[in-house]
């Protein structure tokens, strides 16, 4: 009991005194996520998920989901080229896909994104 007494009967600090500023907060910019429908083979899209869930809390970092283990892989493998073929440089931008706008939009006719 005389602790908290105690603490009520302390000082207040010197308004003078100020506390350390905050460090700034680094604004973490998240990637533009696209959808994207892909056919693959089974055997490939089975080993895949085998790997992640079996990988999943096991050890630090690895994928949550299907789709983290996929992009960290698509990503892998276009790194891979481009040091063989590119020069370690990312291949030059080439005109995106021409996809259908859902059913029941505006305008169902293509256009490009």
């Amino acid at each position: 009991m005389s602790d908290i007494r105690s603490m009520f009967d302390a000082e207040a600090p010197d308004e003078e005194t100020t506390a350390p500023a905050a460090a700034p907060k680094k604004v973490v910019q998240q990637p533009v996520l696209v959808r994207r429908t892909f056919t693959l083979a089974e055997s490939v899209i089975d080993a895949a998920t085998n790997a992640q869930k079996g990988l999943r809390g096991v050890y630090p970092g690895a994928h949550g989901s299907l789709n983290s283990f996929i992009e960290a892989a698509i990503a892998k493998y276009t790194n891979e080229l481009e040091q063989e073929y590119n020069g370690g440089e990312p291949f030059p931008d080439v005109e995106k896909v021409r996809r259908r706008r859902a059913r029941g939009s505006k305008n169902d006719s293509t256009d490009e994104d």
